[in-house]
């Protein structure tokens, strides 16, 4: 792919990214997207304000950082669904 695609495609994931954030930041319920160790990549606002923390301070979190010990369990069953 030459250069001139490749920062096409690099505008268009950018732009569908920001159209996503926008869509799951004016939904009714906590969104949360955790990377492969559990740690949070995003949040939407009312997941910041249901866990009373800021965005980047939940950014620097992991899922077993805000659950407690004796939820994990439940909670990796799940995610493991």
């Amino acid at each position: 792919i030459d250069r001139m695609r490749r920062q096409e495609l690099r505008m268009a994931v950018l732009e569908g990214d920001i159209k996503l954030n926008r869509v799951l930041d004016s939904a009714a319920d906590a969104v949360f997207i955790t990377d492969p160790q559990r740690r949070y990549v995003y949040a939407n606002i009312q997941a910041t304000m249901l866990l009373g923390y800021s965005s980047s301070e939940l950014l620097s979190l992991c899922i077993s950082d805000v659950t407690p010990p004796d939820e994990m369990a439940r909670v990796e069953n799940l995610l493991l669904q």
